[in-house]
């Protein structure tokens, strides 16, 4: 959600606008359309975004543009992974969406529970044999997270 209002009416003191949830505009264009119907008072409207809601402070400006709009609208596609999204920012401090969604390998208890994962998925004929049981599980998590990141129960490949 973005409130959206006016330069010129906030210059003379009004807040007049509207909430405009950008979940329900197709892209940039639209939204633009929706402001010029919102605002159609003005004959060259200054668009200025005055509040947010359900995206993070750093997708915010007072002046969104064709890239904010594009940058909010994916974050809001992640849909459940936002929380996953903003481990790994916080992990990271990358806040590309793209990189996050190719580096992201899921939810775990702990780099214990994904190295059994990767034994199961990689590895089946060891995991369900007797050998699996002598295997060293709490080591492989080891190796395996000098390359990659576990934060928050959210593992992230660092390549």
């Amino acid at each position: 959600l973005v409130y959206v209002g006016t330069y010129r009416k906030y210059n003379e003191g009004s807040i007049f606008g509207e909430w405009i949830d950008l979940d329900k505009v197709y892209d940039y264009e639209e939204l633009l359309e929706v402001c010029h119907k919102l605002h159609s008072d003005e004959d060259d409207p200054e668009f200025m975004v005055q509040d947010y809601q359900n995206f993070p402070r750093d997708f915010y400006s007072e002046c969104l543009d064709e890239d904010d709009c594009d940058k909010i609208k994916a974050y809001l596609e992640l849909g459940d992974q936002k929380e996953a999204y903003e481990a790994y920012v916080d992990a990271t401090g990358d806040d590309d969406i793209e990189r996050f969604l190719a580096r992201y390998k899921g939810e775990w208890d702990s780099e214990e529970e994904f190295a059994e994962h990767i034994v199961e998925e990689c590895y089946p004929e060891i995991a369900d044999s007797t050998l699996g049981q002598y295997f060293d599980y709490q080591r492989f998590a080891r190796d395996l997270f000098y390359d990659d990141t576990f934060w928050d129960g959210h593992v992230f490949h660092n390549y």
